[in-house]
């Protein structure tokens, strides 16, 4: 059987030409409410057990999130322990470092100190030189 093109003005042409076949004689019979009702019940027993497979498939995801979520909470735990262990740890190195730079400063004003005592030392020293070569006995 050849198919049946329907033909359009040049303007109103399609990109595509579709073959359009004439619809087929249908010689069966109509369903009867018997086969309907059956061909009903077939459906719900699919749909039954597609909801009983969905519900087992739901079960098994939760168990095995669940699963997964316990091993988020136990990384967690194990994380902010040791995240806990290195604050305490840098607060400690903190703590010794201040602790160094306070006695390296201690130190430095100790020095400063003395060196100014000497420079005072030494320019009391260089003015009574001065004064007893001038002849002014203080």
């Amino acid at each position: 059987m050849r198919p049946f093109v329907v033909e359009f003005p040049v303007a109103l042409q399609p990109i595509y030409h579709l073959p359009c076949f004439p619809m087929s004689k249908d010689t069966n019979p109509p369903a009867t409410k018997a086969e309907i009702e059956a061909m009903m019940d077939s459906i719900g027993r699919h749909q039954i057990k597609m909801d009983r497979w969905a519900k087992q498939q739901l079960e098994a995801h939760e168990k095995s999130s669940e699963g997964i979520r316990e091993s988020i909470q136990r990384f967690e735990k194990r994380f902010d322990e040791k995240l806990d262990r290195s604050l305490d740890e840098m607060k400690r190195h903190l703590g010794v470092l201040m602790e160094e730079i306070r006695h390296d400063l201690v130190g430095a004003g100790r020095d400063e100190v003395s060196s100014l005592v000497d420079s005072k030392i030494d320019h009391e020293v260089r003015l009574l030189r001065l004064e007893r070569s001038v002849g002014i006995v203080a």
